[in-house]
């Protein structure tokens, strides 16, 4: 197994921790889990993802801070996992969890001191025009019920982050974007096309953002970009979050004929 992939699958893990903590909380459990990792944990998504996202209402008045102690307090009471601490960005908006790596992984595999951290985001939610549903979650250890974006709001956000995300990989990388992105991209319209194309983004999000561009244009813009991606950075992106290495071929195989076909269809 991959050794990046093992450090990715103990986050995902460890991702579980804090899930239990947000959403068995009082106050914190009307956080909206969104992103990739919500993907994961909620629609099987069939990834890894490194990050956690929640989205919030103002009306919850969320102070992170706050959350941050109260979050180190929850972990200092579990025996199992040993939090080394946090680190609260200076944007106010981004907590990252520290564990030692030699707690979860073989030696062999990691260095002296080696750090697995856990990226929690958080950004106050500016429009009215996203729904929300409770999943129940279910694993060996945890039983308690998420609030997150339904599908079409995911996937509506999912395409405006593929097209206005910053991000470089490498510095050979030309194009801003996420290889992760497309990933989840390409298993939307796959989901979407499997409905009949009855799952559809969030036309409503979608025309906010994008105010200047009809449907057809923005799903034009999405093709255009994808055509125009380097096929070996989005395997650099991707790669540490897929551990089956079959699918990951079939993925950059198909990705660019799924997309530009498929994709006209969720207008």
């Amino acid at each position: 197994m991959d050794k990046y992939y093992q450090r990715n699958l103990v986050k995902d893990k460890l991702q579980d921790y804090v899930l239990n903590f947000v959403y068995n909380d009082k106050v914190y459990k009307k956080l909206i889990f969104t992103g990739g990792t919500a993907l994961r944990k909620l629609y099987n998504l069939p990834r890894l993802s490194e990050d956690l996202d929640f989205d919030y209402p103002t009306a919850l008045d969320f102070d992170i801070r706050l959350f941050n102690k109260r979050l180190q307090t929850y972990f200092r009471s579990l025996p199992q996992v040993q939090l080394i601490g946090t680190k609260l960005a200076n944007n106010q908006k981004t907590i990252f969890l520290k564990f030692s790596a030699s707690d979860f992984l073989p030696r062999s595999i990691i260095s002296p001191n080696e750090v697995i951290f856990i990226r929690c985001d958080f950004s106050e939610i500016l429009t009215q025009n996203y729904k929300t549903e409770v999943t129940p979650f279910i694993s060996n250890e945890f039983n308690f019920f998420i609030v997150s974006y339904d599908l079409p709001t995911l996937f509506a956000n999912k395409i405006t982050a593929f097209l206005e995300r910053q991000f470089f990989k490498s510095k050979t990388q030309t194009i801003s974007f996420k290889g992760r992105d497309l990933f989840d991209i390409y298993w939307f319209v796959n989901l979407s096309a499997k409905s009949g194309f009855k799952l559809k983004p969030n036309w409503n999000i979608l025309g906010k953002i994008f105010p200047q561009l009809s449907r057809e244009q923005i799903i034009d813009a999405l093709i255009e970009k994808v055509e125009r991606i380097k096929p070996q950075d989005i395997l650099l992106d991707i790669s540490p979050f897929i551990k089956d290495k079959e699918y990951l071929l079939n993925f950059m195989q198909n990705y660019r004929s799924t997309i530009t076909t498929k994709a006209p269809l969720i207008t």
